[in-house]
């Protein structure tokens, strides 16, 4: 799997092996060998007009993703680090722990799951949660 990375805003740093380390892992986990994601850091503005010129929704939103191709697997996920700072702190958690959650549902979106029913959710949540704590205690180690 294939990731790359570009950071192009400039309010926080991020650990871009990291992401590429997330990405690959849970692509690995999910039985996806080939492919290659794409990952965008973006501000607030910025995704605030994809999300509305993509989904009709005019604000911002913390993560994006844009499933290019699926066999191989071809995708972007596109993130604002400074919503996932804001949302880690009123979580009380960590902003690496919510950059890897963000790029966890980014990436199971790209691969079919769904949230928009009460099914979908619960199983999407079960995984998303089953793969942050084997990312984050990975990292930790």
């Amino acid at each position: 799997m294939q990731v790359s990375v570009r950071n192009i805003q400039k309010k926080h740093s991020v650990d871009t092996s990291h992401i590429e380390k997330v990405l690959q892992g849970v692509m690995q986990e999910m039985g996806v060998e080939e492919g290659e994601l794409s990952v965008a850091l973006v501000s607030p503005l910025k995704i605030k007009e994809l999300n509305n010129r993509f989904r009709g929704v005019n604000s911002p939103t913390d993560v994006l993703s844009f499933l290019l191709d699926e066999k191989p697997l071809s995708g972007e996920i596109i993130i604002s680090p400074e919503i996932a700072f804001r949302q880690a702190k009123e979580m009380g958690h960590s902003f690496e722990r919510e950059m890897t959650l963000l790029l966890i549902h980014g990436a199971l979106h790209l691969l079919g799951y769904d949230h928009e029913e009460e099914a979908e959710r619960s199983e999407m949540e079960k995984l998303q949660d089953e793969l942050l704590n084997k990312f984050v205690r990975e990292r930790s180690e």
